[in-house]
């Protein structure tokens, strides 16, 4: 689970840099008491929906791999 979290760190930071300059990833607010559909809009405004579904997709699978992994 550490893994995952620092890749998503890795991630947003990457995602969020720009030219030589760093600059700090957005800060957003989720809030867990709202629907799914609306919980997620504020990432909408700063990344690209397709992008974070890639992302999160590939990140998912590595976890799960990797929990597979460790049953075997």
């Amino acid at each position: 689970m550490t893994n995952s979290l620092l890749g998503w760190g890795s991630l947003l930071l990457t995602h969020c840099g720009s030219g030589f300059g760093v600059s700090a990833p957005p800060t957003l607010n989720i809030s867990l008491d709202q629907e799914p559909e609306e919980r997620w809009k504020p990432l909408s405004l700063y990344f690209d929906p397709a992008y974070l579904k890639n992302a999160s997709d590939e990140v998912i699978e590595k976890v799960l791999s990797g929990c597979q992994l460790l049953q075997d």
